[in-house]
């Protein structure tokens, strides 16, 4: 674990020098081709590009490229079309930024190797939101949403994300981060066959402490890990609503530990399959259920996460007199 926590760092160190060169500013509202809103040369894949001081970029073509993308103080919408950065994005930076990256339509491809990084949330008080409502957010590099001392929320109701780094998607970063994954939609794929990780929720590793929450809303989404790794300092929420949760399908090992909080939204009696992994283990430090009709359970012979809502005694009680009733009624009209 101590060679993890050296090699996040080490890339922290390689990303905050090349955070402080030079790159292509886009300045103003418009579309991501207007060269006059990049003072007069739209980025070629050799360009590191900048968003700042309130600057608001859409992508509507196909075949537009950089070298990097920094979101700071400003906004890259996706709507279509397609934009590649051949090494990595991050927003977040510096210090307070009020970063936003949507995406509604088209793909946003990011970095083309594991020495790549996605990182959300960089600097410390800044603040980033990422919304995935269809398209594409992909990536061959690591994802890191809360990357270091910022705080991120990423909302996803449809499109495709996938994460297919190393380390796959990490949810929390550094100790002083905080990020949310909210997953209403849409299709989650994190981490490769053979990988070292799938999703991570709560720091790079234990000891790092970061708050980190996988939010799971209703049974729209798809979601796939390699690997499922929950830390004590992260939780697991499942919403589940009249057509049930969205299951977390996890090829290989999970782990679970920290907090699990369940809410209801209408979920009819039953039970519902949370995570199902290849290898499932551990224990949450706490758990929040609805009431006293629900209750949970880790089942490490199936290797299944569930949870279950029965009827309240008193609604017991009234089927059995319903019953009771029905049962008089016949008999007196057979008399």
């Amino acid at each position: 674990m101590k060679t993890r926590s050296i090699v996040c760092l080490t890339a922290l160190c390689v990303l905050s020098l090349a955070m402080s060169a030079q790159g292509l500013d886009y300045t103003g509202t418009g579309d991501w081709t207007n060269a006059a809103n990049w003072g007069g040369t739209e980025p070629t894949t050799a360009d590191a590009t900048v968003f700042n001081d309130g600057a608001v970029a859409t992508v509507t073509q196909t075949g537009e490229e950089c070298s990097s993308i920094d979101v700071r103080n400003g906004t890259l919408n996706i709507t279509s079309g397609d934009l590649t950065t051949s090494h990595r994005l991050y927003t977040g930076y510096p210090a307070s930024a009020v970063s936003t990256l949507t995406i509604n339509g088209g793909t946003l491809q990011v970095g083309d190797s594991a020495s790549d990084h996605l990182y959300i949330g960089y600097s410390a008080d800044s603040v980033s939101t990422v919304t995935l409502s269809s398209g594409t957010l992909s990536t061959d590099a690591d994802v890191y949403l809360g990357a270091y001392d910022g705080t991120t929320t990423m909302t996803q109701s449809g499109g495709i994300f996938t994460a297919n780094g190393n380390y796959g998607l990490y949810i929390g970063g550094n100790a002083t981060a905080t990020a949310t994954l909210i997953l209403t939609g849409g299709t989650v794929d994190a981490g490769y066959a053979g990988s070292a990780r799938g999703i991570t929720i709560g720091g790079w590793e234990e000891t790092t402490g970061a708050a980190g929450t996988l939010s799971v809303v209703g049974d729209d989404a798809i979601i796939t890990a390699e690997a499922y790794v929950q830390y004590s300092s992260g939780t697991l929420k499942s919403t589940i609503d009249g057509d049930g949760i969205s299951v977390i399908g996890v090829n290989e090992t999970a782990a679970l530990d920290g907090t699990f909080t369940v809410l209801d939204s209408g979920a009819a009696n039953g039970t519902y399959t949370i995570l199902s992994a290849d290898d499932l283990g551990g224990a949450f430090d706490t758990v929040n259920l609805p009431n006293a009709n629900w209750s949970y359970n880790i089942d490490t012979v199936n290797d299944v996460l569930t949870v279950t809502v029965i009827p309240e005694p008193a609604t017991l009680g009234l089927f059995g007199i319903a019953g009771a009733s029905m049962l008089w009624i016949r008999r007196r009209s057979s008399i």
